[in-house]
């Protein structure tokens, strides 16, 4: 609701950063001025921005209560507290501490490897030597050890850190409200056999360590609670449209790669995200297991209705600046545009909304498309479809990676155009 109405009031506005001249999002400092801006002829003496906010948040959510926004906003007091400005220098300085290790190991590898004890059959002579070069042996290993722990983390921070940028992870235990938008509701097995999903698997750590977690699907969004003991530390959110999942193939590298502490037998399959290059290493403790999660993997990704798609409404410039990246998902008589897969399942709105009734679909080189779907067509966007309002007389145009995707988009609003 902010973002939608900070956006309705800069429109036309030069943001800093964002692209073309339209308000793409509100930096904290920005809420501030919800309790500055008054009106002028208020419901009430001191009316301002905030209550008409709230407004439309009761308007919207009728079944909120009070213990909902307690729930969803408890992390906020230790949220206060960290500054964004010093986690990214940390992380910069975390990087530069990693390029030094990595650079250590370069250089001076010899000094941290295990050297050879020397002779067995040396006499007197060498007996007090060989008897020092374990114990300068053991420090070695120490040093080699804790480089490639620091390694490790540092990895895993890092990873991390993108991951969060992206809005693909999160730390800590997720909110997710019962309450939400629908379209991501927990998907289970449809054969009547028992799960999975959901069920345990092991997530493999941008530094090669395995976590177990506990995993389900969100409708077209695979979510991996990291779990340490009996908490959960984080999620991982991975988009399933168009998507590819496949078993990894054992090798002795991976055999050594800490999966088997996890399960006895492990089984290891990835999946790959081609529109966003998000990579998930995941493993289960039986090959029945792995089957069963492809299965559901390979038929959420082909689902039609859901995926991440650039937006374009005529009027807007040509080319990647005038568009906007949604993952949209249609929900009843309605397509959904939200910023990140995890904001639907955490309950936010949707940045963008376009209703379906009254509304003529089709594919961006369609015959009947507007000036606007062939100007995006001639720039390079080759697939995708568009949006038509014949009353309003405003058309909006999507833009997807591949043709069998405007296929599956266009079989989710009108089956029979693509038969």
């Amino acid at each position: 609701i902010v973002v939608v109405l900070f956006n309705y009031v800069n429109y036309g506005t030069e943001v800093a950063g964002a692209a073309g001249s339209q308000c793409c999002g509100v930096d904290a400092q920005s809420l501030l001025r919800l309790c500055e801006t008054k009106a002028y002829k208020g419901q009430f003496p001191g009316f301002n921005m905030l209550h008409f906010v709230l407004q439309q948040l009761v308007q919207q959510r009728p079944g909120l209560r009070p213990e909902h926004l307690s729930n969803e906003l408890g992390s906020l007091p230790q949220a206060a507290r960290v500054s964004l400005d010093r986690s990214l220098q940390e992380l910069q300085e975390l990087r530069a501490d990693h390029a030094f290790v990595q650079l250590e190991l370069k250089e001076h590898r010899e000094a941290y490897e295990t050297s050879s004890c020397g002779d067995p059959n040396a006499g007197d002579d060498g007996g007090a030597e060989g008897a020092e070069e374990p114990g300068r042996m053991g420090v070695a290993l120490v040093k080699r050890n804790l480089l490639e722990k620091l390694m490790g983390k540092g990895l895993d921070l890092a990873g991390f850190a993108d991951a969060w940028m992206r809005g693909d992870e999160v730390m800590g235990a997720p909110y997710h409200p019962s309450v939400g938008v629908s379209g991501f509701e927990p998907v289970a097995a449809d054969d009547g056999q028992d799960p999975p999903p959901p069920g345990w698997l092991g997530l493999c750590r941008p530094s090669g360590q395995w976590q177990m977690s506990w995993c389900e699907v969100r409708s077209s969004v695979l979510v991996v609670y990291r779990v340490q003991g009996q908490r959960c530390v984080g999620a991982v959110y991975f988009a399933l449209p168009a998507s590819q999942a496949a078993p990894l193939s054992l090798d002795p590298q991976m055999e050594s790669d800490g999966a088997p502490h996890l399960f006895a037998e492990p089984h290891r399959f990835e999946l790959h995200s081609a529109g966003t290059g998000q990579v998930l290493r995941l493993c289960t403790g039986s090959k029945r297991e792995t089957e069963r999660w492809l299965a559901v993997l390979r038929a959420r990704a082909t689902q039609p209705g859901a995926g991440f798609l650039m937006v374009h409404r005529a009027g807007w410039p040509l080319g990647v600046a005038g568009r906007r990246r949604h993952f949209c998902c249609r929900v009843g008589g309605e397509l959904l545009g939200f910023a990140r897969p995890k904001d639907g399942i955490e309950g936010s709105p949707p940045e963008r909304s376009w209703p379906l009734a009254g509304a003529s679909v089709h594919a961006l080189s369609a015959p009947g498309a507007s000036q606007a779907a062939a100007k995006l067509v001639a720039t390079g966007a080759a697939f995708g479809f568009e949006v038509e309002y014949v009353q309003g007389g405003h058309t909006w145009q999507f833009v997807c990676d591949s043709f069998v995707e405007e296929r599956a988009w266009l079989e989710c609003f009108c089956p029979s155009a693509t038969t």
